[in-house]
């Protein structure tokens, strides 16, 4: 999709709730990837005017469980760090987004601002910090943050 398609399918969507299971369609676009019409769909997704922190968390989880490119790896992340949805539960799944080195190098310097960050709560701070230290853009790296805080909610805004 070139960006004039882009621009026109945007004005053709109509704001609308998002469905329970929106996120989870996604799955099936991350399943082939290396399709730019699948990365631009995926990010038309998420720029959706009516995402909320929960669906945007829902669909980083669902990014990260599926074969998603760089590209659509780190415009999920940009979104749901921009919108204060990163939880300590999502950072588990964080080290296993494959990124270039720029965008390694932004998203964890977005990680190192959440692991000091006062409004975070002790859990994402905690969790931001393992990652930070073991994550190295590659698929097959995982860093398992501390169990005992996954549950906790992102920090307010």
């Amino acid at each position: 999709m070139n960006a004039e398609q882009q621009a026109k399918f945007r004005a053709s969507v109509r704001p609308r709730l998002l469905p329970a299971d929106g996120p989870q369609l996604l799955h099936f676009l991350t399943a082939l990837p290396g399709l730019e019409e699948n990365d631009d769909a995926i990010i038309t997704f998420l720029d959706r005017p009516d995402q909320t922190k929960e669906t945007l968390g829902d669909s980083l989880h669902t990014i990260a469980l599926g074969n998603a490119s760089e590209r659509v790896n780190d415009e999920a992340l940009r979104r749901v760090f921009e919108k204060k949805a990163m939880t300590a539960y999502l950072l588990q799944f964080v080290s296993s987004l494959r990124l270039n080195a720029t965008q390694l190098e932004q998203e964890r310097s977005r990680l190192q601002v959440l692991s000091t960050d006062p409004s975070a709560t002790r859990g994402q701070r905690d969790a931001a910090s393992v990652v930070l230290k073991c994550w190295n853009g590659d698929r097959h790296a995982f860093c398992q943050p501390p169990g005992e805080d996954i549950n906790e909610q992102p920090a307010s805004e």
